[in-house]
């Protein structure tokens, strides 16, 4: 197997420079980040009586990334493993879900991430015995080709084996991974992290203090900008469970200032946020308030 170096190196230099439909640079109508989004719709064709979470997209919003498993066996036998799914247009419901069969295992795989050119897959897993979580990377030659089999990333997971280090999301110019962990040193029980490319690898991990908390913090997921961020937190202020709540910019300079609730997107169950459309229009995210997890689409009007 190549090194987890080689395969990433590889597969973002094959790639170029981003384009401008993975941005959102000079993709046309763009919806105002502080829009409110109208009431949240399942996802047609993806969801069942089973447990369907955390939507990450391709930018043209054509094949979604998700983990799988049964209803009611989370942490026990159920084999949580990851899954894509695709359709037409963004008007049509997506077609029966695949597993990844060269990237799952026995063990637990959770939380995908796919690149804005849909070559390189980023998850969590636990399949080393022992062991916490880890984040691990996948990379595929095409877009027929099937993902190849992963290796752990380096210069991002935790020192500790077991820490859990989850959730990665990688930003549209796959310059970072944002990604949440439980290691020493951070604010509370889980917090924000973002690792930066040097040219060769992810590393440089800092902990993202201004949108940290001494609750859990989870999902990180950044507009193709960069402007605008997404989390989950139990923080207080919340209306139960993990809610969704968003911090914005003015340049990617900045830091984030403190996050503020998406009380539309909120249940009193549990939401898990995904992925935010490049033109700022539609956010993905998984809930419980139906009674199990499945996927749900909310969207919001251009200015």
């Amino acid at each position: 197997m190549r090194t987890w170096v080689a395969m990433l190196v590889g597969a973002l230099a094959a790639c170029g420079s981003v384009a401008n439909d993975a941005t959102g640079a000079g993709a046309g109508t763009i919806c105002d980040p502080a829009a409110t989004f109208d009431a949240p719709a399942a996802v047609a064709g993806l969801n069942t009586a089973d447990v369907e979470g955390v939507p990450r997209l391709t930018p043209d919003e054509l094949e979604l990334y998700f983990y799988f498993y049964a209803s009611g066996n989370a942490g026990g036998t159920a084999d949580p493993n990851l899954r894509r799914a695709q359709r037409t247009s963004v008007d049509q419901p997506f077609g029966a879900a695949v597993a990844l069969p060269r990237v799952n295992t026995t063990a637990a795989e959770y939380d995908p991430s796919v690149s804005s050119d849909g070559l390189t897959l980023f998850f969590e897993s636990n399949r080393v015995a022992g062991e916490g979580y880890h984040l691990y990377m996948s990379t595929r030659p095409s877009h027929a080709a099937e993902f190849e089999a992963p290796a752990e990333l380096a210069n991002v997971n935790s020192a500790s084996v077991t820490d859990t280090d989850e959730e990665p999301f990688v930003t549209a110019d796959r310059q970072e991974l944002w990604f949440a962990s439980n290691r020493a040193g951070g604010l509370g029980n889980v917090d924000i992290y973002r690792a930066e490319w040097n040219g060769a690898s992810f590393g440089n991990v800092v902990d993202v203090t201004s949108l940290s908390t001494s609750a859990s913090d989870y999902y990180p997921t950044l507009s193709a900008d960069k402007l605008t961020i997404y989390l989950s937190s139990t923080r207080p202020g919340g209306q139960g469970g993990y809610d969704i709540w968003t911090a914005h910019r003015s340049t990617t300079n900045d830091g984030f200032p403190p996050p503020k609730l998406v009380a539309e997107l909120n249940s009193s169950g549990v939401e898990y946020v995904g992925w935010l459309s490049p033109d700022n229009c539609r956010i993905y995210f998984s809930s419980d308030r139906a009674g199990t997890f499945d996927i749900y689409v909310a969207s919001r009007h251009p200015m």
